[in-house]
Order: structure tokens, then C-alpha cells, then sequence
């Protein structure tokens, strides 16, 4: 059996008895429907809210997660490379092109420009004497032997860059036969030869 419905109700506003199906109050004139919907619509954006916040939440961690690692996996990767990379340079063997320092000096009297082109960023195996010895042990200076008066005042520069070329350069004197491997890093017409030490014999 269907449950009748009431013939009258209570108006919110006033408290006065009215028409069930009144949707203004006779009384005070208010809208007495409705508020159902209001609360249902409240009810709606309080889920919605308390779902973002939630469970929401732990969806974005979920999908930041693979991100993550797929950033990371990114730079491992890159890391390896980067040190393979290293060990196949080092593991390169280097080629070095001998001269007297004298071939070096005629190259840069005749024509600099050429000289540049030539031996810039060399991998050199240069013979020649030991002339200036700085006395702070940065570098040094290569040149003919000290009776070749046409090369007397050419020097190369060569910057000593490990204790051990300091401990070989220490227990020589000037104007002793040397061979110095290393690479060419500038060339000009009045500073000449800048080289950076490998190997002292």
C-alpha cells in the first residue's frame, strides 16, 4: 500500500502551516521549494573535492612515477655513454709527428699563417735542448743548442703539467739534449710555440 503524502507542511521561514505542494509561502512569501536541490548540489562538489584531493592524489604520483624514471633511466644512459666515450679516447692511441725544434722555428719564420695551419692542436715529438727553466716549475723552454747562433733567442714554450715532468725537469741542467712530447695549443708570429707536456725523456 502506497504511503499518502501529508496535505500540509511546516514553512522553513515562518514556521506557519501550509499546502504541502506550496512552492511560496502564503504567508511570508518565501520559496519553500527547492532546497533539496541545493543541498544535492553541494553534495556533488563535496565529493567531487574530497575525490581530487584523495584519490586524485595518488593518481598523479602513479603517472609522475614513470616520468621519473624514465628521466632517470635518460641519465643513466647518458652517463654511460658519456664514460664509454672517455675510456674509448683514452684507450685512442696518439700519433706523434717528430721534428727538431729548428723545423718548428724555420716553419714559423717562413710563413706563420702556414705554421698555424699546420701544427695547431699537433700531437708533437720535439728534440731539442733545455733553455729556460722558470723557476716556480710551470714550464719551460726548448731551443737549439746554444752554439746554433741562428736560433739563439727561439724558444717553445712548454708548460709542465705533472709532478713527474717537474721531478724529470729537476734533475736536469740547461742546455741538456731533451725530447718532450706533448700537443701544440697556439702558434704566433712573435710568441711562437706553446705546447702542453706529456712526456719529458
Amino acid at each position: 500500500m502506497a504511503k499518502e503524502k501529508p496535505a500540509t507542511k511546516i514553512c522553513k521561514h515562518c514556521a506557519t502551516e501550509i499546502p504541502y505542494g506550496a512552492k511560496v509561502c502564503p504567508n511570508c512569501r518565501k520559496k519553500v521549494r527547492g532546497g533539496i536541490f541545493k543541498w544535492i548540489l553541494i553534495a556533488i562538489v563535496a565529493i567531487g573535492v574530497l575525490g581530487a584531493v584523495f584519490g586524485g592524489g595518488g593518481d598523479e604520483e602513479e603517472q609522475e612515477s614513470p616520468a621519473a624514471q624514465t628521466q632517470e633511466q635518460s641519465e643513466d644512459k647518458d652517463a654511460a655513454k658519456e664514460t664509454a666515450a672517455k675510456k674509448k679516447s683514452a684507450k685512442k692511441k696518439i700519433t706523434y709527428t717528430t721534428y727538431d725544434c729548428t723545423e718548428l722555428f724555420d716553419d714559423l719564420n717562413n710563413n706563420a699563417l702556414k705554421a698555424e695551419k699546420t701544427h695547431q692542436d699537433e700531437y708533437v715529438k720535439v728534440e731539442g735542448y733545455l733553455g729556460t727553466v722558470d723557476s716556480d716549475g710551470k714550464y719551460i723552454g726548448l731551443g737549439a743548442a746554444e752554439d746554433n747562433y741562428d736560433y739563439m733567442f727561439q724558444e717553445i714554450h712548454c708548460d709542465i703539467k705533472t709532478d713527474n715532468q717537474l721531478e724529470t725537469i729537476m734533475n736536469m741542467k740547461k742546455g741538456d739534449r731533451i725530447t718532450v712530447k706533448g700537443k701544440i695549443t697556439s702558434i704566433g708570429e712573435l710568441l711562437g710555440y706553446n705546447l702542453d707536456i706529456i712526456e719529458i725523456k
